[in-house]
């Protein structure tokens, strides 16, 4: 089959549960049946888009070039919140977070239901590739060959943006030791102590996670 979008496709198409979802040069997001082609709905974002779409916990998430990045239902095309993201790169989503660099330099970590900002970190660089996750660290490579990885650093970024504006928290679960590491030196910075004050939990279960101080409680699958 084949589909004619109102503009060029610049981006790859993303594809899950027999469906392919591409975004185009019309500000169109398209989602398609991948057997036929045939078009499930679209949604007008009115600005081109140059960024590949990730299909992500039910939304998809693309950026567009005037500089919003958009949350649409993967189900029936509508909206669900976006933002003031100048990016032209893909998107990363794991663990209920949404991971996005930004041609002014801005990483930011994104709660993926919401879009509230749990952690950002600028450079004075730009970001134009797409972000990966692997084992609890997020990479991606800034316009003028520097490659970043995000791990305790954004966990102690993130746990300070969430005591500024919930003071008073007394529990919080970490997507990863790593990252939980980084959380438990924003608090001992706060002076906040763990578990007397706020109780922290990890995920992966690492071998150096009894080796914290204090040693974290972490899950394990």
């Amino acid at each position: 089959w084949e589909f004619s979008a109102r503009a060029d496709i610049e981006s790859t198409p993303a594809a899950t549960n027999g469906t392919v979802v591409v975004g185009s040069y019309d500000g169109y997001i398209y989602k398609l049946d991948a057997a036929t082609g045939r078009q499930l709905w679209s949604f007008n974002t009115e600005s081109g888009i140059r960024s590949s779409p990730l299909i992500y916990d039910g939304r998809v998430y693309v950026g567009t070039d005037d500089g919003y990045f958009y949350a649409v239902d993967f189900e029936n095309g509508t909206k669900m919140w976006t933002l003031t993201k100048p990016t032209q790169s893909s998107p990363a989503g794991a663990d209920g977070k949404i991971y996005i660099g930004t041609y002014d330099g801005t990483f930011y970590c994104l709660d993926d239901f919401y879009g509230n900002t749990i952690g950002k970190y600028h450079t004075n660089d730009s970001f134009y590739s797409s972000p990966v996750v692997y084992n609890g660290t997020v990479y991606d490579a800034a316009r003028e060959g520097m490659l970043f990885a995000f791990d305790a650093a954004s966990g102690c970024v993130a746990m300070q943006g969430l005591l500024a504006r919930v003071p008073d928290v007394t529990a919080v679960f970490v997507a990863s030791d790593i990252v939980a590491f980084g959380a438990l030196r924003a608090l001992r910075e706060a002076g906040r102590r763990v578990p007397a004050d706020v109780s922290v939990v990890g995920f992966d279960d690492i071998p150096l996670a009894r080796h914290f101080d204090p040693p974290l409680t972490t899950i394990r699958l």
